[in-house]
């Protein structure tokens, strides 16, 4: 294997020399909301700063029509309007391999934002945290690559093998944006995505996950008759004890996979809707659920076995006996992976976080999921989550970066880009 040392260390002093630069770069990028359906001038900032290194940048919509046909399509009842992805293009020089570095830059509703102690938007640094909704997960995945490829670009290298940064949205609900750019043609020989986990681990696999809803009817009445009704609301007890059960039951039998993982499967009711007004007994409720599976279920067989847990729950009720509930699967809906621990971009992966942080890094099956399967769309591409760093909060309050792993992270992707794609003086 050809010494990449003395690149490295070059490499390295570059970004160092720019590491408040990008720090004041990620806060202003932190600024900007890009909640689920608001990402187009998030994605608008990356555009530009892409195309300031140079780099051929595309715009691509997801359109529902078109990716239908893809397996790794989930049908979904939000738009897709004003919500692009975005894929830049560093072209090598040849005789290296192609890599993709993919992160997502949608992020997940601040709300209740008066349950945060800082502005969910406002990029506040307190000691070595930077607090805002998607600091950790994902808007500073989304800005390593760019740095990463300053740094590359300031020490005078130019890669052998083409370098595709992606930045996607979609990510934490559905995966369409992925797919979208993988079935644009933006492939490669391996992906390593930005996102999920920090130093010392690489996420290879995770278990499957299926969203449903269910909407049930009961029977209207007046409220100052209330006995003579049936509330729908109350009903959905009866659904969530028994897909409570079924969590249970599933984290009892753990796939060897996850052995010593605590709790693996979860279940969650994200979403209840139900009533009319105040004068009545509610006559319907809908309530939309997620669940997840282990190997060697896939989605169809998920999808059944939430159907049967629904029906047999209702059979035991005199009133859904007889007004059986409607069940439908739209949203999240992943398939179990496993990139297996010794996939080549781990092992290289590995390689470059020993020698820029002196330490190993673990392979390790998570408990959510990722946008990792999108990228094999026509044929196997190993890859890997990585990054972009410690920190806490995601999907919760207060969410926060932590600045003390921006330089050993960049530092780990750059190793890894460098030997990965090959580089030569510019």
């Amino acid at each position: 294997m050809t010494d990449t040392s003395a690149a490295r260390e070059a490499a390295f002093n570059a970004f160092d020399r720019c590491l408040e630069d990008h720090i004041r770069s990620l806060q202003e990028f932190v600024r900007i909301p890009s909640a689920r359906g608001q990402e187009l001038a998030a994605q608008g900032w990356l555009a530009r700063r892409m195309r300031d290194l140079d780099l051929t940048v595309e715009l691509i919509d997801c359109d529902p029509d078109a990716l239908a046909q893809y397996p790794g399509w989930t049908p979904t009842d939000w738009s897709y309007e004003n919500r692009p992805n975005l894929a830049a293009v560093w072209r090598g020089a040849g005789g290296g391999r192609s890599l993709i570095l993919n992160a997502h830059v949608d992020t997940t509703s601040p709300e209740p934002v008066e349950l945060w102690s800082h502005d969910p938007w406002g990029g506040e640094i307190v000691g070595n945290r930077l607090y805002a909704r998607g600091a950790q997960d994902d808007k500073t995945g989304c800005c390593e690559m760019l740095f990463v490829v300053q740094a590359l670009q300031d020490a005078g290298f130019r890669l052998k093998g083409d370098l595709i940064l992606e930045t996607t949205v979609d990510e934490e609900c559905s995966g369409n944006g992925s797919l979208a750019l993988a079935a644009r043609g933006y492939e490669a020989d391996g992906v390593l995505m930005l996102d999920g986990t920090g130093l010392g681990r690489a996420i290879v696999a995770h278990p499957g996950h299926v969203a449903f809803r269910i909407t049930i009817h009961g029977k209207p009445a007046p409220y100052v008759a209330a006995t003579n009704g049936v509330n729908a609301i109350e009903k959905t007890w009866v659904f969530i004890r028994a897909l409570r059960d079924l969590e249970a039951r599933k984290n009892q039998h753990i796939h060897p996979r996850w052995a010593g993982t605590d709790h693996p499967i979860h279940f969650n009711v994200y979403g209840i809707v139900g009533g009319e007004w105040v004068g009545n007994v509610p006559g319907r409720c809908v309530l939309d659920a997620v669940i997840g599976f282990m190997p060697p279920d896939d989605l169809a067989s998920a999808r059944a076995e939430v159907e049967a847990t629904i029906a047999a729950a209702a059979d035991g009720d005199e009133w859904l006996r007889e007004h059986q509930p409607q069940v439908t699967f739209e949203g999240l809906g992943v398939e179990p992976l496993d990139m297996g621990d010794d996939n080549p971009v781990v092992a290289a992966l590995a390689t470059a976080h020993q020698a820029a942080t002196g330490k190993p890094l673990k392979p390790i099956a998570i408990t959510g999921f990722c946008d990792l399967h999108q990228h094999s769309l026509r044929r196997h591409t190993p890859g890997c989550l990585f990054g972009p760093g410690g920190g806490g909060g995601p999907h919760s309050v207060d969410e926060y970066f932590n600045l003390d792993d921006l330089g050993p992270v960049t530092k780990t992707v750059l190793a890894f880009v460098i030997d990965w794609c090959g580089v030569e003086t510019a």
